[in-house]
């Protein structure tokens, strides 16, 4: 009797450590798939202003790089991104994750007697697992991974915010000359267009990172997230629209550095918003 009873109770183990082993890898999954997602949506807003430059007819994944500042998005779980070629709006597709509007986990295959053997050997060692935390739909994850992701989340706004303060100095440093000549204001825009355009990424890629931190938090109506949302879209369209001013040459210099001076403005209290939401 004694020896049945161990054995259910190592079947038992051997069963708790299966469905653990499964959570984990289910909790891997929707780390990839926010990874994913935030890549894709690097890569479209890369398209946004490759479609401000060229027709839609010549876009590849290739030719994305150019406005993609850093390491090229891709999938966190190794595979493939591709550029569908929607009418009006083409996107990315990943091969397993789907699209960033409408993102899929993948299915977790069922566990093996093969793979829960090990375990019937380890049934004595303690696990000991994290305190969870809550998330906005109620599932749980690790602690000490959803930090360091939402510690991840913080420092890549830092990031975006520092290099749009650079852009924003070098844009200055230009966009209010007073030019002579015409092959000197030719010259500058040969410079200042890139800026622009890299500005215009990072506001892109400031907004993802807003969502997908708002994502990780159960209830952001208590955090500055509306505010800050509101803030970097007023921000980020006004620099657009300067940035196609330019774009036309100097018959719209005064729309870009209308559309510039307000985006700089609005920029001031977007600053104001990252750091108080990094502070809580």
């Amino acid at each position: 009797m004694k020896k049945m009873l161990s054995l259910m109770l190592i079947m038992v183990c051997a069963l708790a450590f299966a469905d653990q082993n499964a959570e984990q890898q289910k909790t891997i999954n929707e780390m990839q798939l926010r990874s994913c997602v935030a890549n894709m949506r690097a890569l479209e807003s890369a398209i946004e202003m490759y479609l401000l430059d060229y027709d839609a007819s010549s876009l590849t994944l290739d030719k994305l790089k150019e406005y993609v500042s850093g390491n090229f998005p891709t999938c966190p779980a190794g595979h493939d991104y591709t550029v569908v070629m929607d009418r009006k709006n083409p996107y990315i597709k990943c091969q397993i994750h789907n699209t960033s509007r409408d993102p899929k986990l993948p299915e977790i295959a069922p566990i093996s007697t093969t793979e829960t053997a090990p375990l019937l050997e380890a049934v004595e060692a303690p696990v000991v697992k994290e305190a969870p935390i809550i998330l906005k739909n109620g599932t749980t994850r690790g602690g000490t991974d959803t930090i360091a992701r939402i510690r991840a989340l913080l420092g890549n706004l830092q990031k975006e915010k520092k290099i749009i303060q650079s852009n924003n100095r070098k844009i200055e440093a230009l966009l209010f000359k007073n030019w002579l000549l015409q092959t000197e204001f030719e010259a500058d825009m040969t410079t200042l267009l890139p800026i622009f355009r890299a500005s215009n990424e990072s506001f892109g890629n400031l907004g993802n990172n807003v969502k997908d931190l708002k994502a990780e938090i159960f209830d952001p109506s208590q955090l500055c997230f509306t505010e800050l949302e509101q803030s970097l879209s007023k921000s980020g369209t006004a620099i657009s629209e300067a940035y196609a001013a330019m774009r036309t040459g100097k018959s719209e210099l005064q729309t870009a550095r209308t559309g510039y001076t307000a985006s700089r403005a609005e920029f001031e209290r977007t600053l104001a918003l990252i750091d108080k939401l990094t502070a809580q």
